[in-house]
């Protein structure tokens, strides 16, 4: 049997494979709640959530886990709680893609980008002059033409 399927919680020091994470814990202790990790050992402070009527558990800032907060409910429970160490970037779009995935889509962006780039696909819009003779003529020839498409041509 495996940690998972016996749903084993492995100390600090042990990396259960899931690729670029460390374990650490959020242990109670009688000042409070300390956050212990290889590094060293960080405070904790408790922090109520009055929206929701929930305590939680703030870790401090920048520290290994990449956590902001815990569930104050789950460390009581047990008096300690395992956190991962995140060591691997934030996930993104397209990172569980396969390779020919992958290529597919830089190939599309790319498509799209030429697209975007070509000067017969560039629209530009016409202003008309309405100060002159000419002018005058082009938007009355416009709308006309709008006109007949959409009503037919006068007999």
């Amino acid at each position: 049997m495996t940690e998972r399927s016996l749903n084993l919680k492995p100390g600090p020091e042990v990396d259960i494979g899931r690729g670029g994470t460390t374990m650490n814990k959020v242990v109670k202790t009688k000042k409070g709640y300390e956050l212990v990790t290889e590094q060293g050992t960080y405070p904790c402070v408790e922090w109520y959530e009055k929206s929701k009527d929930k305590n939680w558990i703030k870790l401090p800032k920048d520290n290994p886990t990449g956590r902001t907060f815990v569930g104050k409910n789950d460390v009581d429970k047990t008096g300690e709680l395992v956190v991962e160490t995140k060591t691997s970037g934030p996930r993104t779009l397209g990172s569980r893609l396969t390779p020919d995935a992958q290529s597919k889509i830089a190939d599309l962006e790319a498509q799209i980008k030429a697209i975007k780039n070509d000067p017969a696909n560039i629209v530009v819009a016409e202003k008309l002059d309405l100060n002159t003779e000419e002018g005058l003529e082009a938007a009355i020839a416009k709308l006309q033409a709008k006109y007949d498409a959409k009503f037919g041509k006068k007999a």
